[in-house]
């Protein structure tokens, strides 16, 4: 079934897309593909009804993710980590991820600084990556901010599934300062 359904060069470059960077929400994969919003809908029911990839309601977008890893074996991603991949298509939490990597800790007005955004918008963000489990509040004992939940997680899964290179460019400084 999986075969017959990619047989389609449309599909299978969608399918490729989303296997390249999983975690795009369905009008990212439009534009990438350069397809209508109907054709990009269509085939993505296609895909997830062939079950060669997955959606997930995330905040409000439906996110794509392959089912199976590169050499076709178990899931890709797991429940934790496409929250974290799906976070990383986004510009302010992709910002503030890399920003983080590169520092210990950071407070609300340090970040907002250092992104040249408002504070109440990136208390948004900073939030909504608390929910997801990336980022967490400093205890008092261990200062005022933010932390990342887990450094070196963080970071594997940055390398594995690159944001997209428009996100790089709006971050370029903050990528490539990351030691890799």
């Amino acid at each position: 079934m999986a075969s017959k359904v990619l047989e389609l060069e449309i599909r299978r470059d969608i399918y490729d897309l989303v296997r390249r960077t999983p975690g795009l929400h369905m009008r990212e994969l439009q534009r990438q593909s350069d397809l209508s919003i109907a054709l990009t809908e269509y085939h993505l029911r296609q895909l997830e009804d062939a079950e060669l990839i997955v959606s997930i309601m995330e905040e409000g977008y439906k996110r794509y993710y392959p089912t199976t890893g590169a050499d076709g074996g178990k899931l890709a991603l797991g429940g934790d980590e496409r929250r974290m991949v799906g976070l990383f298509r986004q510009a302010i939490p992709l910002q503030v991820t890399l920003l983080l990597l590169n520092r210990d800790s950071a407070t609300n007005s340090e970040i907002a600084d250092e992104l040249g955004i408002s504070r109440s918008r990136l208390s948004f963000h900073l939030n909504k990556m608390m929910r997801q489990g990336i980022l967490r509040k400093l205890t008092r004992s261990e200062g005022r901010g933010y932390a990342l939940v887990d450094h070196n997680k963080t970071l594997k899964l940055l390398i594995a599934y690159r944001p997209s290179p428009d996100l790089l460019d709006e971050c370029a400084d903050l990528w490539d300062s990351l030691e890799i």
